[in-house]
């Protein structure tokens, strides 16, 4: 049965029982407005072998081991870490950016 409350999200409105996880683009002040809301949020590194466990005191989970982002699976407000899949070149030439989605942990 589907709860009729509706939790606004930035642009959108959705149902609560509904989760949806933030993806973080460079801009770390939307970024902490989707944590105070307690969104998750997924987050690339610049790492290619292993994930920090906690970027600026929050808790990173391991968001490449499966693909199931709910608050039962990772817990709230948490960052979902995901490692750069692309070459060293690359991420050094993303990071070079003025808003970059690679965070440089």
């Amino acid at each position: 049965m589907l709860n009729s409350m509706i939790i606004p999200i930035e642009n959108r409105n959705t149902p609560s029982n509904y989760s949806l996880t933030y993806s973080h683009f460079g801009d770390w002040s939307a970024t902490k407005r989707a944590l105070k809301r307690g969104q998750n949020v997924a987050m690339v590194f610049n790492k290619q072998d292993k994930l920090p466990n906690k970027y600026k005191d929050l808790t990173v989970v391991n968001g490449d081991e499966n693909d199931l982002r709910t608050p039962e699976n990772d817990g709230k407000g948490v960052i979902v870490g995901l490692l750069a899949n692309m070459s060293k070149q690359a991420i050094e030439t993303e990071l070079k950016k003025d808003q970059s989605f690679i965070v440089n942990a």
